[in-house]
Parts: C-alpha cells; structure tokens; sequence
C-alpha cells in the first residue's frame, strides 16, 4: 500500500490538517524518519527515536505501538485507582483548611453566648492547627523536593538515594517492570540484547530507564553474561532469575510474560492498598469535623436542657 493510499484511509476531519502537513514536508524530500519523529506524542516519540536506528521504519512503529499499549496498561492501573481517593484527599485537606479559617471562629463565639465554657472546643482547634500545619508542611516539603528533583540527571540521583537509604520495592519493580516490556517485545521481533541496551541508552526523556540501560551495558562491557548484569541493585533482583531460566530453556519470552504477570498482581494490591488507606484517612478527617460541628450544634440544646 502507497503512503498516499494509507493517508486517505486513516484521514478524518481530526487529523486530516496533520496529514497534509506531513505530506507537504515529504513532497519537500525530507526523510519520513524525521517528519514523523516531529508530529509524534512525547510517550511514542522517545521509543520511536531510540529504536528507528536499529530498525525498519515499519518495524520500529510496530514495536513503538506495542511498547506504548503495554506501558499505558500500568499508567492507566495508576489513574484508575488512584485518581478518586487523591481527589478525596486533596479536597478533604482544603475543606478543613476552609472550614478551619473562615468557619471555626466565628461558630465558637455565637456558641460562648450559650455556654460560658468553650476551652475545651479551643484545644480542638488548637489541635486542628497543628494538623493543618502539618500536612501544609509535608506538601511543601514534597513540592520542594518534586521541583528540584525534577531534571533527568536529579531524577537519577534521586532514585540512587532513594534505593541507598530508603529501599522501596514497589519502585524498583514498576523500573523492572518497564525494561521488561521493553526488553521482551525487542527480542520478540528479533532485536539482539545489544541493540536493545543501546536503544535504552538513547531514551533520554525516560532518564531512569537510561540508566539502568547504562549500568547493565557497563557490566556486559566488562565481559559478564547477560544474567549477572542484571543483579545491578538498580533492579528487581528476581529478574535475572527469570531471564537465566527462560535462555537455558529456550522459553525467554514465556519467562517474562510469567514475571509480568507476577508483578502485576503485586501492583494492583499495592495501589488497592493505597487507595483504601488514602480513603481512610480522608474519612477520618471529614468524620473528625463532623463530629465538631455536631458537638457545636448540640451545646444550646444542652443549655436550655439543663434550665428545664
């Protein structure tokens, strides 16, 4: 099929401004490779760049596409169950801040004409200041330190310090977890693990990946199989096993699937786990101002009930 063919077939009124600027730069006699490197999204741009050196142009969009769908697969886990109970959250640490500022006060003093005694309601809002002022604390601190670490080369040294002092495992394998999407659709369209290092080396908008790529290309450089660059701490240290287990068999690409699978179903109850505790917390906070507020509410009934 001709690229004019394909234009027409896929052409919509969404995207038929886009094609004809593609194919105006093509009839200028600039390379497909570039023009279309230069209309790509960021998520398809960086694989696409990093693996149309090694392939054919149709190869490396097949491979690009199939990476990205199993990429979006984990990004999409995230959004899913993630999304709704950091809203929750965010919106319950605003509503107290809200209710704390503007609400608070002007309560406790149309309470006072009812009951001389409100100080035990003051160390409440004593100890919802100090609550506010924590979580407001703990979100500037990570503001912080998400806008310094936020560069490729910060990015790196932030996951190194985080991996040195503070191990984390999820992290580590969610990194796996993407070298093994990508390292498993290169060798199942025929890439050498050379040439699939390599084109990690080159992803530099994915900085993490890069340099794990890095690290395991040194080792392989120093002469060590394929499993032992592997045991790089940078890595889930189950990974090599699979991978030694799947060449020794010759079911490489079963191996992986098999370790995806696993971490998938660790994923998933790490982000149900989360989400469950995120929603406490933030049910906690709403009940803890209800509970207030009815306290508040009920102080004149009490009054009058104590003069009857």
């Amino acid at each position: 099929m001709s690229l004019n063919d394909a234009f027409f077939i896929i052409k919509t009124k969404r995207n038929e401004s886009l094609l004809e600027a593609i194919k105006m730069r093509l009839d200028r006699g600039e390379l497909i490779e570039v023009v279309l490197k230069d209309h790509l999204v960021k998520e398809i741009k960086v694989t696409f760049s990093a693996l149309i050196n090694h392939l054919s142009l149709a190869k490396t969009l097949e491979l690009t596409l199939a990476l990205y769908r199993k990429t979006k697969v984990l990004k999409d886990k995230v959004q899913k169950d993630l999304t709704y109970p950091l809203l929750l959250l965010c919106f319950s640490i605003v509503g107290i801040y809200l209710f704390n500022g503007y609400c608070f006060e002007p309560l406790l003093l149309s309470m006072s004409e009812f009951s001389g005694d409100v100080s035990s309601l003051y160390i409440f809002k004593n100890v919802l200041d100090l609550l506010i002022t924590i979580i407001f604390l703990i979100l500037l601190l990570g503001l912080s330190l998400f806008l310094y670490f936020f560069r490729p080369k910060r990015i790196v040294l932030a996951y190194v310090l985080l991996e040195k002092y503070l191990p984390t495992s999820i992290i580590k394998e969610y990194l796996t977890s993407r070298f093994v999407i990508f390292y498993r659709e290169c060798y199942a369209i025929g890439l050498k693990t050379k040439e699939t290092i390599d084109a990690m080396r080159k992803m530099h908008d994915e900085p993490l990946i890069a340099f794990i790529a890095s690290n395991i290309d040194k080792t392989l450089l120093e002469g060590e199989e394929m499993e032992k660059a592997l045991t790089i701490p940078y890595l889930d240290d189950k990974i090599a096993r699979f991978i030694k287990i799947g060449q020794h068999s010759g079911a490489l690409e079963i191996m992986l699937d098999g370790y995806m699978v696993q971490f998938y179903k660790r994923f998933s109850k790490w982000c149900n786990d989360l989400a469950k505790v995120t929603q406490v917390v933030s049910y906690l906070m709403i009940g803890l101002v209800i509970i207030f507020v009815y306290q508040i509410l009920f102080i004149p009934m009490g009054v009058l009930g104590g003069q009857l």
